[in-house]
């Protein structure tokens, strides 16, 4: 049974193996159509294998077995996926999209338009594969080091996530809604925004309230005031580089076709309301969770 869940995961590593010389042997129609149904096949079978392993983990939760009424020992008993395998599983389909958009946007944004403008579509395939390899071994470098500390993995997570994320939140929200916003005020805003939340985890500047969304918010209003204040202090980008691109009232205006073939239910306004309203739901309940039952600081 072991070998069975984990045959799906293996047989694609033959198929890419005998891909090149078959797609030589055939004629290229029919070549295409075999390799990409077989590609096809082949990702729903990995998939489904994958979503077994991980559901096999899952089931083995105390809360979960709790609600399915699921029997412990029996699961144990008949699982033939570690538990360790079953979390891989539902990491491996992130992982890959994490590896492959990261060797793309090294390869494209970064080595062929700033060190190699004539490089050729093989060069990049191959620089592409290198990219993607080093990006996977400083992951599992920085994994290992991680695993030396005592925060858990969820605190580590959300630390990583909110250094980066009020920078940028602010250079988009900004670069969006405002004219005025320009290149160099994003820099600066980019540069200062590392500079503050790395000071900010450092030094504890927060006192007992350095958690990572005390520093996020803190954070996020220094690059605010320096986004503003770069962006007034240096010259305004030409107007011909923001038509289009600044929002305006106009974009809530669907052309009239359009409106008149979405009407009644498949108006998209319900559907915003409605979504905005499950999620504003959400964070009340759980904002009126915490006052319900607080911290003990």
């Amino acid at each position: 049974m072991s070998a069975l869940v984990y045959l799906p995961l293996l047989v694609p590593v033959l198929a890419a193996a005998a891909g090149r010389p078959l797609a030589a042997r055939l004629e290229p129609r029919l070549a295409t159509w075999l390799l990409t149904a077989t590609t096809v096949a082949l990702a729903a079978f990995s998939t489904a294998a994958l979503a077994l392993m991980a559901a096999s983990a899952l089931a083995r939760a105390p809360v979960l077995a709790a609600l399915g009424d699921y029997s412990q020992p029996v699961l144990r008993r008949g699982d033939p996926v570690p538990a360790l395998a079953g979390m891989a599983a539902a990491l491996m389909s992130h992982v890959s999209a994490v590896l492959n958009s990261a060797s793309t946007i090294i390869t494209i944004d970064l080595y062929k338009k700033l060190m190699n403008r004539e490089v050729t579509e093989r060069q990049q395939v191959y620089f592409g594969r290198w990219s993607g390899a080093i990006v996977l071994l400083a992951s599992i470098w920085i994994a290992i080091r991680f695993t030396t500390k005592t925060t858990t993995l969820f605190e580590t997570m959300q630390t990583v996530f909110f250094f980066i994320a009020p920078p940028f939140a602010v250079v988009f929200t900004m670069g969006v809604l405002w004219r005025r916003a320009n290149g160099f005020a994003a820099v600066a805003t980019i540069v200062t925004g590392f500079m503050v939340s790395w000071a900010l985890f450092q030094y504890e500047l927060l006192g007992r309230f350095n958690t990572f969304n005390h520093r996020a918010i803190c954070c996020w209003l220094c690059c605010m005031a320096v986004m503003i204040a770069a962006s007034l202090l240096s010259a305004a980008p030409p107007k011909e580089k923001t038509d289009g691109i600044i929002w305006n009232k106009s974009y809530l205006m669907l052309p009239r076709e359009e409106r008149e073939k979405y009407r009644g239910w498949k108006d998209w306004r319900i559907w915003w309301v409605l979504f905005v309203s499950i999620i504003l739901s959400i964070y009340g309940f759980f904002l009126w969770y915490r006052f319900q039952h607080p911290w003990q600081m």
